[in-house]
């Protein structure tokens, strides 16, 4: 009954114990994020056919604007693991922001996510390893899936 009970207590011991989150295993080898910088994850599902989809990539900043249409401008660069043979991707620099010159109105200042424009947004859609990206910490990074029609069109010849 003794050992029964130093059993039990030891177990609720653990349970109340705080857990610490390991790290992931898939990607314990990609470097850790600089200082001014995140590292984000995204883990896709596995699908029937991988081959007829798409991932976009889509980093904004929050930022104050008025009624002008803003934009921020950087390219996602593909990245080489060395010794893996994978790939990471990182946006190094943010330009901008470019805007249009309207007169606003006063009182039209709002909080919003500009977008970020440029190469390399459209990756391949790959659900056996993780997407990887490194971004400034001040940006905001999401996703969405995209897939392919399944009747392709014929092109013309001339």
């Amino acid at each position: 009954m003794r050992r029964l009970t130093m059993i039990s207590s030891l177990l609720l011991a653990s349970i109340a114990m705080p857990l610490q989150a390991a790290p992931k295993q898939d990607i314990k080898m990609f470097p850790e994020a600089k200082s001014n910088e995140q590292r984000v994850v995204i883990r896709l599902p596995k699908l029937d056919d991988e081959s007829s989809r798409k991932v976009e990539v889509m980093i904004s900043k929050p930022m104050t604007v008025d009624c002008n249409t803003r934009r921020l401008a950087g390219d996602l660069q593909a990245e080489d693991l060395p010794g893996w043979g994978y790939n990471y991707y990182r946006l190094a620099e943010l330009k901008g922001p470019i805007s249009t010159l309207m007169a606003c109105p006063k009182g039209s200042e709002k909080k919003a996510n500009v977008p970020v424009f440029g190469d390399g947004y459209l990756l391949r859609y790959n659900s056996r390893l993780p997407l990887v990206i490194y971004a400034p910490a001040e940006t905001l990074v999401e996703y969405r899936i995209w897939s392919a029609d399944k009747n392709a069109q014929q092109a013309n010849r001339e």
